[in-house]
């Protein structure tokens, strides 16, 4: 049996004991026991009609791992369908299950919020690095962001070699050599830089976790409206932002 054990989240697991209105499972992968509504069940092996393209089902795309897919194309014996890191996969029909309307629902959701990741973060790498400020040079003991590994850290300058800056990181003393171009002025940055940007970095509330890319709403003299993903829609102080360029 395949159990949906949150929205659009699936596990195979092996029946061990039955009530009234719950199954006690065991999963196929770890072992682990769980009691489960019978509600969140769906039953194996599967017999699944055949599926229109578009339509949202719950794929077996590698042994027991179930996930959430939609159908590409669809044949007599087999489908093409696509799961939310948009690879696709052949699959037989017994290892394809049709949803519940709850949780196609639940599934219409998984594929929408990743298309609005994916989306997101298009724009952001399309947006450019943080914007320069006049006269500003990276010196030693400055206060810093610096990008490495794919992301932007609040980091100080200690020293440079063979053209490169040697940067620590301010929380965790991690230390790597960047491009200059990789290191940006920690803000503040003058107001008039802010409103002229649609993407910003904004301040994390650790120094040891990455600055978060956000698109920006609306930017006063104090504060600015910005929107992400993971947070959504907020106010964060003006002080706290790092615009980046749009080309």
């Amino acid at each position: 049996m395949v159990v949906e054990s949150s929205a659009a989240q699936f596990y195979e697991a092996r029946v061990i004991g039955e009530s009234t209105s719950r199954l006690r499972v065991q999963t196929v992968e770890s072992g682990d026991m769980a009691y489960v509504e019978l509600a969140d069940i769906y039953r194996l092996p599967s017999t699944t009609r055949r599926l229109a393209p578009r339509t949202f089902a719950i794929c077996n795309i590698d042994q027991a791992r179930w996930v959430g897919c939609r159908i590409l194309e669809a044949s007599v014996n087999t489908a093409n369908v696509t799961g939310i890191d948009t690879a696709t996969h052949q699959l037989p029909w017994n290892q394809i299950l049709t949803p519940t309307s709850l949780t196609e629902m639940n599934l219409k959701r998984l594929f929408d919020k990743a298309g609005e990741r994916r989306d997101f973060e298009h724009e952001i790498s399309r947006a450019g690095q943080p914007r320069t400020i006049p006269g500003w040079q990276p010196s030693l003991g400055k206060s810093v962001i610096a990008q490495y590994d794919g992301k932007w850290w609040a980091s100080v300058i200690i020293g440079e070699q063979h053209g490169k800056l040697r940067v620590k990181s301010s929380e965790t003393k991690h230390i790597v050599d960047v491009a200059r171009d990789e290191v940006a002025p920690e803000p503040p940055y003058p107001t008039e830089i802010s409103k002229k940007s649609r993407f910003a970095l904004a301040r994390p509330v650790s120094q040891g976790q990455a600055w978060i890319p956000v698109r920006l709403i609306s930017v006063d003299a104090l504060e600015a409206t910005v929107e992400d993903l993971e947070h959504g829609r907020r106010t964060v102080p003006v002080r706290d932002l790092c615009p980046v360029d749009n080309p």
